[in-house]
């Protein structure tokens, strides 16, 4: 069985409640992604997905690298 890390407003970077959404959305895609698919990258194609969908007007670029710091910035294992 995967392990997964709990998800908590208490790791979210400070900002408004759409960024908390978002950053919420974002790492929940990211996590079940990785307990259903296994595959780090399914995972991170659905974490893509999921901030599109909370940023419809950004520019494409922008997906990947804005998924990508939210999984790094938050989902860190600490000791």
């Amino acid at each position: 069985m995967p392990r997964t890390l709990p998800i908590s407003l208490n790791v979210l970077p400070d900002g408004d409640m759409e960024t908390r959404n978002c950053t919420t959305f974002v790492l929940t895609a990211y996590t079940i992604g990785m307990a259903t698919h296994r595959n780090e990258r399914k995972a991170f194609e659905a974490a893509i997905r999921a901030w599109r969908e909370r940023n419809p007007d950004a520019h494409e670029g922008e997906a990947a690298r804005g998924a990508a710091s939210i999984i790094c910035n938050n989902l860190q294992v600490r000791p």
